[in-house]
């Protein structure tokens, strides 16, 4: 496999890094479909990915809560590196399937074919349900989900075919295809997604002329943005099987500082007064911008209706009081024989999953990742392009999506009770953090 390395780059790279989170922090991003707000942060996720995920060629899956704010960050990274003036030596292809419509932001000489590299995207899944009573079959036509591939590097090809020799390093992102298909196909759509990264896998280890053109002997890197546990289960059969130096990189919620000055920023655009606790929404959203738009703009603000809809009545959905004694039980059980701590069970998550066959072998555990209130961090060859924070909330092999789930199930386990109140929570959040 032919490898690129970025970090021979020496100064040139550190010259990158710097102009571009420079531009980063000067664009404006959409904040609730309604307003914009300033970029923030992200100056360490920007210089790992410049530096590492470009360091070789292969096949990566960017992953982490819903929320995080990976749309945002690699749809501006790309934007921002496609409009430098000076050659970086990189050229983005970024495919975003999260939103109603497939959007793409691509390089200025590919905008004109915008319009066609969405309708052959769009056109990755045939879907077939004959008319009628009976029951409809669905089908996959894995030939174009090969053709869609296909279809966007002859393009950029066609474009850059005489000027490839400046081009050191082609970058192509797949932000949400893993909600996109799942939407589209359901259960199917993890056939797809594992079929469509084997295929790119399998092209990067034995780079064909035919498909890659000039391409060939550059580095490539191939990167699925994605939050859904399926996607990462595709990214550990691909790293057992050692395809493509396969590599998960961790991308978490915004640092707390940072948080804080959206939250001033958000606070200051709808009129709200100054005396917003961003302290206790760092301990309910622990930086997630995609909540916080729901508490500022569906909930105006008040913290306890926001965790009612958002959380209390979530959990309380799906558990029972028995299942809750077990949970409790075996939480204890887990921190005292496994993990060796002299502590009491409070909802800690590394003792709630304790490893993924343990997780696989009970239904209420299956049902806390399936519905994205716990996840990895993790997941085999992970390096983490953010740093996560020192949070009771986080643990060293699981995290909570959102710190108000791990405070609603400790108000939980310690009133003994599913059903709480959202004071309780709140109460437990005043009564141990410092």
């Amino acid at each position: 496999m032919h490898q690129t390395s970025m970090s021979g780059r020496g100064e040139g790279i550190d010259e990158l890094v710097d102009a571009l989170i420079g531009k980063m922090h000067n664009v404006r991003v959409p904040f609730g479909g309604r307003y914009m707000i300033q970029f923030r942060d992200r100056e360490h996720e920007a210089g790992l990915f410049l530096r590492e995920v470009l360091r070789y060629s292969g096949l990566g899956f960017i992953y982490g809560p819903y929320g995080a704010g990976k749309t945002t960050f690699l749809s501006t990274m790309t934007r921002v590196i496609n409009s430098i003036n000076q050659p970086t030596g990189i050229l983005m292809v970024y495919m975003n399937f999260t939103r109603d419509a497939i959007q793409a932001e691509l390089p200025r000489g590919l905008i004109s074919r915008r319009d066609e590299i969405v309708s052959k995207l769009e056109g990755m899944v045939r879907v077939n349900v004959p008319i009628g009573p009976s029951p409809g079959s669905i089908s996959i036509d894995l030939g174009q989900v090969f053709d869609a591939a296909r279809y966007v590097i002859k393009a950029i090809l066609d474009k850059y075919r005489n000027s490839t020799s400046d081009v050191e390093n082609l970058v192509i992102i797949y932000d949400g295809l893993d909600d996109f298909l799942k939407e589209r196909v359901g259960v199917n759509s993890y056939i797809i997604l594992s079929t469509k990264a084997s295929f790119f896998a399998n092209s990067l280890e034995n780079p064909s002329r035919d498909l890659w053109g000039e391409f060939t002997g550059k580095a490539k890197k191939v990167l699925f943005a994605a939050s859904g546990q399926a996607a990462m289960k595709v990214a550990e059969t691909l790293i057992s099987k050692a395809k493509a130096l396969t590599t998960p990189y961790l991308f978490w919620n915004l640092p707390k500082a940072a948080f804080e000055r959206v939250v001033k920023d958000v606070a200051d655009l709808t009129g709200t007064s100054s005396d917003i606790d961003a302290k206790l929404l760092w301990n309910l959203m622990g930086g997630n911008v995609r909540e916080l738009e729901y508490l500022a703009l569906r909930y105006r603000w008040v913290a306890d209706k926001w965790l009612r809809a958002r959380v209390v009545d979530f959990l309380t959905g799906f558990m029972s009081n028995e299942e809750l004694n077990w949970l409790i039980e075996s939480g204890q059980r887990v921190m005292r024989t496994e993990l060796k701590r002299d502590e009491q069970f409070v909802g800690q998550p590394d003792a709630v999953a304790l490893n993924d066959l343990y997780v696989e072998q009970n239904p209420l555990l299956r049902r806390l990742f399936e519905l994205n209130i716990l996840l990895r961090v993790n997941i085999p060859m992970t390096e983490p392009l953010s740093e996560l924070p020192s949070e009771p909330w986080i643990g060293e092999h699981y995290a909570y999506q959102l710190p108000a789930y791990y405070w609603a199930l400790r108000a939980m386990i310690e009133g003994r009770k599913v059903n709480v109140e959202a004071g309780s929570i709140l109460k437990a959040i005043e009564e141990n953090v410092k």
